[in-house]
Formats: structure tokens, C-alpha cells, sequence
């Protein structure tokens, strides 16, 4: 819409707004050659793009919460074999006491158990650490404040809901 005046302050009969000439317009640009088609075309083009775009990142945060998962699991079943591994040590290193107090093993193959029942300890210090972190990369990947349980189950298959493209 489009409104114009000509013919305003004028002298004489044509005084202020008397004489005043006043157009009014509708205009509509009259698109050739298809572009209203085309344009069309490309919103429809964009929209499936960005409908691609949501499957692709909706895709990636289930891989990346199924691969924190798989992390939280795989640290567990390291600290239960090394629990384990510190049982073995610890007889390993009673064994050996006894035999030095007997006079069957030097001291130098106690001080060896030894070394081998703290590097199995640091060890298990080392895995909790690690299943505490990846139990944060799991938790935020979730969306929550913290996970709530103790052990996770393995699952067989994981289903992450997120919400569905709306169409």
C-alpha cells in the first residue's frame, strides 16, 4: 500500500490542503521465470537440511552416550579384576613373609611382593578415579545432576529417548 500527495501549500484558491492531490496504491510484485516455485523449493530444500542436521546431532549424542556408557562399564570390570589382583598380591605377600621369616626366601622377594601389592593398590586408587570420571561424562551427557547408582547393569541394548523431530 502505498499513499502519495502533490499540490500542497500552494497560493491562492490552492491555499494549505485545498488544492492537495492525493494518490493512493496497491502493489504486488509479479514474479517471472518461477521464482516463487524456486523459492519455494529452496524453503523446502532448507527445511529437510535442517530436518538432517537434528537426525545427525539427535544421532551423535546417542553414539556419545552409548560410548560413556560402554566407559562406565568397562571401568567397573576393571576395579573387579583388580580386587581381585589385591586378594592374589596380598596372599602373594603373606606367602613370601612367611618364607623369609623361614629362612626359605631372601628379603630382597618380600620387598618385591611388596612393590607388587602397592602398584596393584595404586592401581585401584587409579581405576576409581577413572570410573568417577567417566561416570561425570556419562551424567552430563544425560542431562542430570548425578548418577544415581552405585553399579550400572549391563543393558544389551541402550535406549536414549529424545524428543522426535516435530514434522
Amino acid at each position: 500500500l502505498e499513499v502519495s500527495m502533490e499540490e500542497f501549500g500552494g497560493q491562492g484558491p490552492r491555499n494549505g490542503f485545498d488544492g492537495v492531490e492525493t494518490t493512493f496504491a496497491v502493489t504486488q510484485a509479479i514474479e517471472t521465470g518461477g521464482k516463487r516455485h524456486k523459492r519455494s523449493q529452496v524453503a523446502s530444500m532448507e527445511k529437510k537440511l535442517a530436518q538432517w542436521d537434528y537426525e545427525m546431532t539427535r544421532l551423535g549424542v546417542i553414539k556419545q552416550t552409548r560410548q560413556a556408557f560402554a566407559e562406565v562399564l568397562g571401568v567397573q570390570q576393571q576395579i573387579t579384576l583388580i580386587h581381585s589382583q589385591i586378594r592374589l598380591a596380598e596372599q602373594l605377600l603373606g606367602t613370601v613373609n612367611r618364607r623369609v621369616e623361614a629362612g626359605k626366601d631372601s628379603p630382597s622377594e618380600a620387598a618385591k611382593a611388596q612393590i607388587e601389592f602397592d602398584h596393584t593398590q595404586m592401581d585401584y586408587k587409579q581405576a576409581i578415579s577413572d570410573l568417577a570420571s567417566a561416570k561425570r561424562h556419562l551424567v552430563v551427557l544425560w542431562g542430570a545432576a548425578t548418577l544415581d547408582v552405585e553399579l550400572i547393569d549391563e543393558p544389551g541394548d541402550i535406549d536414549v529417548d529424545l524428543p522426535p523431530l516435530a514434522q
